[in-house]
């Protein structure tokens, strides 16, 4: 990631100096694509400060969507995935990093799903952020894509283990250990005739953990 910001670095400052647009340009895109990856990097890795105390807080769920789209929309682009994040009105009560961690996690393991099954075209995955019965509900829809059921008890368990060679599960272990640090779960459910997964995380709207 540094050497990649170093390079976008270079580019971008070596193409001012020869007053060259389209080198500028490269510059500036490598630059945000890394920073995109850091900050992606970043947010997941939160889960593993083992001594945080969660921050409990009203957390605007428009706020949060328009922070998650951020953060994933140029994941998103690479990958050639929709991406739709939406959000009802509403305030729970949550700790607002665990909870745009988790989203995080469960968005990056739908996007890279979608972009190896393309079953359709485009592929996509849309977000919805609610509150409904006293529970925030955080879901993530992915069409054409069918969750294993290796995948799902490997991300559902108590401890990580990879299957194989694949790794990439660890996202949805880690937004399953979020949900249940913030009083909550992880849910997985694939739809095997219509050919998609919902990702939904129901956590407490109150602050209980």
């Amino acid at each position: 990631l540094l050497t990649g910001m170093e390079g976008g670095a270079y580019m971008f400052e070596s193409g001012l100096r020869r007053d060259k647009p389209a080198r500028i340009e490269q510059g500036r895109d490598l630059i945000r694509r890394n920073l995109a990856r850091m900050r992606r990097v970043l947010v997941s890795e939160l889960y593993f400060v083992k001594d945080r105390d969660l921050v409990l807080e009203p957390v605007d769920l428009e706020r949060l969507a328009r922070s998650v789209r951020d953060t994933m929309e140029l994941r998103a682009e690479e990958l050639g995935v929709g991406l739709e994040v939406v959000a009802d009105d509403g305030a729970p009560v949550l700790d607002e990093l665990a909870s745009r961690s988790l989203l995080v996690n469960m968005v990056e393991y739908a996007l890279g799903a979608c972009h190896l099954a393309r079953a359709l075209e485009p592929p996509a995955v849309a977000v919805k952020l609610a509150v409904i019965n006293e529970q925030a509900e955080l879901t993530v829809h992915a069409e054409g894509v069918r969750v294993s059921l290796d995948v799902v008890q490997g991300a559902l368990g108590d401890h990580y283990a990879p299957l194989g060679k694949d790794r990439a599960h660890l996202s949805l272990f880690i937004a399953n250990r979020l949900a249940r640090r913030l009083g909550g779960c992880l849910e997985i459910t694939t739809d095997e005739e219509r050919g998609c997964t919902r990702f939904r995380a129901r956590v407490p709207a109150n602050g209980s953990s």
